[in-house]
């Protein structure tokens, strides 16, 4: 005797009625990207030290001269490393579209996963774990090389 269809559709009949597969996956991805590629240069320019730009006010600068001049440049390695934040979410989150027909990296994962193909799992998840440590040191280099000299620790 065989079981009663269930009511509930399952996430993969749930991407399918909903369309989902690579053309949904990337733009959630830029969703995701656009939080912390938005809310971190905020965030930058917000925290560089009012004491100098009072110190800029002083001096007699504009709002835009002090915006070019000392905010921005302070607060660059901040922007970096919290776009490279969000890079990495993405990269790291990407593998899941895979899940709902995408491809990329996530699909060795699951195939892998699927075929009980253990070696082919393990590869994908050292792929995505490589691109993902690859991006954040990228950006971590970004973020010193765009640091003001006296910003950084020379060792």
């Amino acid at each position: 005797m065989s079981a009663p269809p269930s009511p509930l559709l399952s996430p993969s009949q749930l991407a399918a009625i909903a369309g989902i597969g690579e053309e949904r996956s990337a733009p959630a991805g830029e969703l995701l990207y656009q939080v912390g590629d938005r809310t971190y240069p905020f965030v930058a320019i917000r925290e560089v030290d009012r004491d100098v730009v009072d110190a800029a006010r002083g001096m007699g600068l504009k709002e835009s001269e002090i915006l070019g001049t000392i905010e921005i440049p302070l607060g660059l390695p901040l922007m970096f490393g919290g776009i490279g934040t969000a890079a990495v979410n993405v990269v790291a989150t990407a593998t899941l579209g895979a899940i709902v027909a995408g491809g990329a990296l996530g699909r060795f994962i699951v195939d892998g996963l699927a075929l009980q193909d253990y070696p082919q799992l393990v590869a994908g998840a050292l792929l995505v774990a490589l691109l993902a440590v690859a991006t954040e040191v990228s950006f971590a280099a970004f973020a010193r090389a765009t640091a003001p000299a006296g910003m950084t620790a020379n060792p």
